[in-house]
């Protein structure tokens, strides 16, 4: 049986002689560090990639490489060198290509037979499954009512029930179209999110929910929310920390004067925020609490800030800005034009409309006027 180069002692020690001469000769014959780091790095990578290479020629050929970049070496012909370990990274890198290119058809053949063998076992495309969907439920419905058999033959079902099933689902969205266009353009209006201590206001409309709203809106909302719960988060700390500091200084005020100091903890912290009459702290507590005390004006300070700004912004930009009077305008020509199209669609294809023919039914026709 062949085995590999690497088992053999004597091979083990021609190529451990000739790569630390290479290495040595790099450091010795070369005044580049980036060509001296090249020949390590090209040098090690061919030797770890081909350790285990059964091919006598692939071997050869590659000490022989090795042998002449010693020589070079030696001689200083650095150019020569270049162009040496240049060879031989082409080298690598075609037959890598090589590799993955046999790969990625191997891969593309697998796809390809996997496609073929949904098709034989009968899976179709989304569409294909939508409609087969309605068309079940459609037959489901009727039958319930009494106006269908139980037995159908799947030619009429093709024929003649999926474009009566189909048309029913497009009046069902003509009527839900004509019923929004009656009740006037979109209403355009102002909303808020809480996220903790105050209110974001912004403009919602038909142009800009759901997934048309703006990313710079979701950013601030989610960002204002995270800040705002890490401020809460520092409030309840506060509070923690007071009650035992309240307990550290009741202890020393128990052993300088045996005498405690009454203090009403969780009503002196409520009048720290802002807006609050405040309660004076004993002195016995002051030098305890008050840092606490001053964390949480600070705290409840930023958070009346941020609700003062928003609510400026809603009155600057949004009311008086006329960022809510442009969605409103842009909203009026958005209905504008559907109520054309729509007007157009009345008088020109809905008194046409075919089930039967593909083109001329209803899902084409809502589908052409963009509905």
């Amino acid at each position: 049986m062949v085995q590999n180069f690497i088992h053999l002692p004597e091979h083990r020690l021609c190529v451990l002689h000739l790569y630390r001469h290479t290495l040595r000769n790099s450091k010795q014959r070369c005044h580049s560090q980036h060509l001296i780091h090249r020949i390590e790095k090209i040098t090690r990578q061919t030797l770890v990639k081909h350790r285990y290479d059964k091919s006598s020629w692939s071997v050869h050929f590659y000490l022989q490489k090795l042998y002449e970049l010693n020589q070079l070496l030696i001689q200083r012909d650095v150019k020569s060198v270049w162009n040496l370990l240049t060879d031989v990274s082409k080298s690598k890198s075609k037959s890598k290509s090589k590799k993955l290119s046999t790969r990625s058809s191997k891969v593309l053949t697998t796809l390809q037979d996997i496609h073929q063998s949904k098709l034989a076992n009968g899976l179709q495309d989304p569409q294909v499954v939508r409609e087969q969907l309605i068309l079940n439920n459609y037959i489901r419905r009727e039958q319930a009512q009494n106006r269908l058999p139980h037995f159908i033959p799947e030619e009429y079902k093709i024929k003649l029930l999926l474009p009566l099933a189909l048309h029913g689902i497009a009046m069902v969205k003509l009527n839900s179209v004509h019923g929004k266009l009656v009740e006037g353009p979109p209403k355009v209006f102002l909303t808020h999110t809480i996220p903790v201590g105050h209110r974001i206001w912004f403009v919602r409309s038909a142009l800009n929910k759901k997934k048309n709203q703006s990313k710079a809106l979701g950013t601030l909302i989610r960002r204002e929310k995270h800040e705002g719960h890490k401020r809460w988060d520092y409030l309840r700390q506060c509070k923690s920390n007071a009650y035992w500091a309240q307990q550290e200084a009741n202890w020393e005020q128990l052993i300088a004067n045996k005498t405690v100091p009454q203090l009403n903890l969780d009503k002196y912290l409520d009048s720290q925020t802002i807006g609050k009459k405040k309660i004076e702290c004993p002195a016995q507590l002051a030098h305890w609490l008050e840092p606490i005390s001053y964390s949480i004006q600070k705290l409840t300070e930023t958070n009346v800030k941020k609700a003062e700004y928003f609510r400026n912004y809603r009155n600057r930009v949004l009311l008086n800005g006329g960022q809510a009077q442009y969605f409103e305008n842009k909203s009026v020509t958005m209905y504008q034009r559907r109520v054309e199209r729509f007007r157009k669609m009345v008088q020109n294809d809905l008194p046409y409309v075919v089930p039967f023919f593909r083109g001329r039914d209803l899902p084409s026709t809502l589908t052409k006027y963009r509905f």
